[in-house]
């Protein structure tokens, strides 16, 4: 895999995800606070991740004997 990062035009970055730091960020998007962007980013994956297991739980729980105790 590899990830080319293009400013105005340009190659500024060309390398594998794992090379993509805060300065090739940086160079590719401009001054950014990119730790708060990650954090933000790994706290959505982490809402996203609860919510899923959530509605597993909900599946697994509307099995039709569940249904019919509930009526």
């Amino acid at each position: 895999q590899r990830i080319i990062g293009l400013k105005a035009g340009r190659i500024v970055f060309d390398g594998p995800p794992d090379a993509l730091d805060t300065a090739a960020l940086t160079a590719i998007y401009g001054e950014e606070d990119w730790s708060r962007t990650i954090r933000e980013a790994e706290d959505d994956a982490a809402d996203e991740a609860a919510a899923q297991d959530a509605a597993r739980l909900v599946r697994a729980q509307a099995t039709p004997a569940a249904v019919a105790r509930a009526l």
